[in-house]
């Protein structure tokens, strides 16, 4: 939706002020505007801007549950065994580096925890 909605607004916004533009000249002086070019290249901007807006719209619907399926977090929580409760350890914020033990303890959590939430 970023890359093609704002796009696509800035088409349709375009479209819709020469529009205005022209219904404006029409209404207030008059003049005959469909045999101007700029009908229909304003009509033109506002259908392909909004086609593009909604193709962001369609795409932003099919990734959004994918992206949520394994959601990015800081923290990796490992269960303590003495406590019986998880701990929590932060760690730098874009690298997480485990031991192959921790990384086979975490990644089964994680995907736990990815199917508990969708279900």
């Amino acid at each position: 939706m970023h890359v093609f909605g704002g796009i696509g607004l800035l088409l349709f916004l375009t479209g819709s002020v020469a529009l205005i533009w022209l219904a404006a000249l029409k209404i207030i002086f008059g003049a005959a505007i469909g045999g101007r070019p700029l009908l229909v290249l304003g009509g033109e901007l506002c259908v392909i801007g909004l086609q593009l807006m909604l193709t962001g719209l369609v795409a932003e619907m099919i990734s959004a549950p994918r992206a949520a399926e394994v959601p990015y977090s800081p923290v990796i929580v490992l269960p303590d065994a003495e406590a019986g409760e998880p701990l929590a350890t932060e760690v730098e914020p874009s690298v997480v580096v485990l031991s192959e033990e921790d990384l086979a303890r975490v990644q089964p959590l994680r995907r736990r925890r990815a199917n508990r939430e969708r279900g």
